[in-house]
């Protein structure tokens, strides 16, 4: 609405004269190409459904346990104890002085692997024509 057009507003809560000349709004002229579409297959079927909810209660009785049991078998082994923390690690050396190397590993105990003395020059070679 331009500024200004409050002061048109009825006493009803209405537009006045604001849509048209004729004094009343005119509904939406139906597009005549549209005019034989009908609805989704089921669309309205439950038109006049409307949601509901808020009527429902949530029962804040107390249940009864008292006669409930176990199921068959769970309290057969009831006073079981996990066991196994009485095993104890032993922390104690071993005496390795009176140990030998296996047969034959010490016949060749001077033995210096050789090629350390081949040089490996970094030189362009020169290649006469």
């Amino acid at each position: 609405m331009p500024r200004g057009s409050m002061s048109s507003l009825h006493s009803s809560g209405s537009l006045g004269s604001l849509g048209s000349s004729s004094g009343s709004l005119s509904s939406p002229k139906k597009n005549s190409k549209y005019a034989n579409v009908s609805s989704k297959v089921g669309s309205l079927e439950n038109i006049h459904h409307s949601p509901q909810g808020g009527r429902k209660k949530v029962e804040s009785r107390k249940l009864d346990f008292s006669t409930v049991t176990s199921k068959v078998g769970s309290l057969e082994n009831i006073t079981h104890k996990p066991a196994g923390g009485k095993v104890k690690i032993e922390n104690r050396k071993f005496d390795f002085s009176n140990v030998g190397s296996k047969i034959g590993s010490k016949d060749n105990i001077h033995h210096k692997a050789g090629g350390g003395d081949v040089r490996i020059y970094d030189e362009m070679a020169k290649h006469t024509s």
